[in-house]
């Protein structure tokens, strides 16, 4: 780490107490449960309403491992105080199915980095299994009348995550092609 990266966490840290951590989680707006089929639209969520509420160095964890070793007693306190309410904001997150996924109530300390981690590389990591998962997703949806609007924005999501698991397929020409193909797909008959 340089010297920049390790003045800058402190201050941060300072400036956070429970009472002002618990408003921060409070102020986000809501969110849509994470249910395995929103996978890129939730992440992206969460990582903007943590950016405007300035607690996205949780979700890193160079700041976790910087705290465990280089912070302050009081400091180090307090940042593992705010990594309890954010891993456990994030666990409130998901629906039922998913808790069960990546919640561990014997795990000693609750690092929401590395629960960032898992969940990322459970749903967007580059493998076979998740491509083809998210393909069938793709090919399951199904416009109907009065869910036209809410069919594309779900089809955008999942090419999105499609595009983050296997970003070499997906040039700018593919990814009009799939997008043409999807749409002559759903037209009703």
């Amino acid at each position: 780490m340089d010297k920049p990266f390790i003045h800058l966490k402190p201050s941060l840290v300072q400036n956070l107490d429970h009472q002002s951590l618990s408003q921060n989680l409070e102020n986000i707006s809501y969110i849509e449960k994470f249910n395995t089929l929103n996978f890129s639209k939730w992440q992206n969520e969460i990582i903007l309403a943590f950016q405007i509420q300035s607690l996205d160095f949780f979700l890193d964890s160079n700041w976790v491992a910087f705290f465990s070793i280089e912070a302050g007693e009081e400091e180090a306190e307090i940042f593992r105080e705010g990594c309890n309410q954010v891993y456990y904001w994030i666990i409130s997150q998901m629906n039922q199915e998913n808790q069960d996924k990546f919640y561990n109530q014997e795990q000693e300390k609750c690092d929401p980095a590395e629960l960032w981690k898992k969940v990322r590389e459970y749903y967007a990591s580059s493998s076979a299994e998740n491509c083809a998962n998210v393909i069938v997703k793709i090919f399951n949806l199904k416009m109907e009348e009065g869910i036209v609007s809410e069919t594309v924005g779900e089809f955008g999501h999942l090419l999105n995550l499609l595009c983050m698991i296997v970003p070499e397929l997906f040039k700018e020409d593919i990814i009009l092609n799939i997008m043409a193909f999807y749409s002559l797909k759903l037209l009703p008959s």
